[in-house]
């Protein structure tokens, strides 16, 4: 897995599948169609080699290796969407 090509989009996908376990859910609150979802959530699982979520009656349920990756990845969205707040950057004239 080469994380430098790396969709930063998927991973927001995946964070979103983690918490509503629901594709049709997951789709609605990132504003994206059922099929967009799914499609970002295969090719996630082909960047990582791993399924991530299995269909359940009960929703999409994550994979032992999902959990194990879950933390670190939603820190990662984390820090970054608090990128966008940080305060301005002031440049100093040398």
């Amino acid at each position: 897995m080469d994380w430098h090509r790396l969709d930063l989009n998927l991973l927001r996908v995946f964070a979103q599948l983690l918490r509503d376990r629901h594709v049709s859910r997951a789709a609605l609150a990132l504003g994206l169609s059922q099929p967009a979802v799914s499609n970002a959530l295969r090719r996630l699982r082909m960047e990582l080699g791993d399924e991530l979520f299995h269909r359940t009656a009960s929703g999409m349920q994550p994979t032992a290796y999902a959990l194990q990756v879950a933390p670190a990845l939603t820190q990662a969205l984390d820090l970054i969407g608090g990128a966008q707040h940080a305060p301005d950057y002031v440049k100093l004239n040398p």
